[in-house]
């Protein structure tokens, strides 16, 4: 078994990544065990079953995608507004 300190893994995680494939790594913070790294032994291919396995949740918080506003192109609405337009600028004379 190999010890990191959580410094040495934030510099180079894929170092503590290549340890775990052969051995157990346990990182350490402040002095004391704080995580253990180990490599999944025939992962699962899907994502349920990953969650099956217990390996990983499945999304709580979905965000709805954004909505994007819509652009008139009522040629009534487009007329109405140049209408408008005109009255305001003959008004200000």
């Amino acid at each position: 078994m190999t010890t990191l300190t959580m410094t040495e893994f934030n510099r180079n995680p894929s170092q503590a990544t290549r340890l775990a494939d052969t051995e157990d790594v346990v990182i350490m913070r402040q002095g004391s065990p704080a995580y253990k790294l180990t490599k999944v032994k025939a992962p699962p291919k899907t994502l349920a079953a990953l969650i099956e396995a217990g390996l990983a949740e499945p999304a709580q918080n979905r965000q709805p995608g954004r909505i994007r506003p819509t652009i008139s192109t009522d040629i009534d609405g487009v007329e109405m507004a140049l209408e408008d337009r005109a009255r305001r600028r003959y008004l200000e004379w």
